[in-house]
């Protein structure tokens, strides 16, 4: 059974627990494939997309969803999508440096998203690519954890580039996790021991392994990620925020992984 406190209890980073996942996005084909629904129908528009995605991430037995939410003169339509029952980790679609946005326009977004019931957690995304240095990052990283901290919301960086911001930049800014993805160099293990006191690990099941190995090999990649963390500050996922394509089986080993470890 799914079940957000959970989901928190991994941002908190304090106690061990079941195991957790996370999915930042998933391929429109193994997102039809999980629901067990195709067409177009289901991703027309902003509202039915956030739905379907809720709805799979429900379907894989996942304690919220993440989604990035299209803003519309200072709004934010999708979040009435939402379905009840299925608290969503919540942001933009495009970052600070990005979108080449305010930060005073990007902090109100953030802190609107942070205040809505449906939204347990906030994510703060970006490009690595876009970031011109350190302490710019730095700056505004901390401007915007506070300001989502302040409506009482946990907060997670999403570097959605294919360079990435060293680790050791959001380290200190405020952020409760960092969703690893593929693009990171390292293995999340390694991530984990140097990082893990300073926020919660999500994603990093190392992708390109995900989409070659067998699923008893997948299978005990996850098992000793569960055993080395104690499932503490750490939710496992494919760290693909890009949507490439993953095949179903390998997708199918991570969430019997994810089952096995429930407590």
């Amino acid at each position: 059974m799914t079940d957000v406190r959970e989901f928190l209890r991994v941002l908190e980073n304090k106690r061990p627990g079941r195991a957790v996942g996370f999915e930042y996005a998933w391929e429109r084909p193994l997102a039809e494939q999980l629901l067990w629904r195709r067409g177009e129908s289901l991703w027309a528009g902003e509202e039915a997309r956030v739905r379907a995605l809720c709805e799979t991430a429900l379907r894989c037995g996942l304690d919220c969803a993440a989604v990035e939410l299209r803003e519309e003169d200072g709004r934010f339509p999708g979040l009435s999508a939402i379905p009840d029952g299925i608290p969503a980790a919540a942001g933009q679609t495009a970052g600070l440096f990005e979108s080449g946005g305010s930060l005073s326009a990007h902090r109100a977004a953030l802190r609107g998203l942070a205040e809505h019931p449906a939204v347990c957690a906030v994510l703060i995304r970006d490009r690595g690519e876009a970031v011109p240095d350190r302490p710019s990052f730095r700056r505004a990283a901390r401007e915007l954890t506070a300001e989502v901290h302040a409506a009482g919301k946990p907060c997670i960086w999403a570097d959605c580039g294919e360079k990435p911001v060293p680790l050791e930049w959001a380290a200190g800014c405020g952020f409760d996790g960092v969703h690893l993805t593929a693009a990171y160099s390292g293995g999340t293990a390694e991530f984990w021991k140097e990082y893990g006191g300073a926020f919660a690990i999500l994603g990093g099941t190392e992708l390109d392994f995900l989409c070659e190995a067998k699923p008893r090999d997948i299978l005990a990649h996850c098992a000793a990620l569960q055993a080395l963390t104690g499932n503490r500050g750490f939710a496992y996922g494919t760290g693909n925020p890009w949507g490439r394509p993953v095949p179903y089986l390998s997708y199918i080993s991570t969430l019997t992984a994810l089952r096995r470890g429930g407590a």
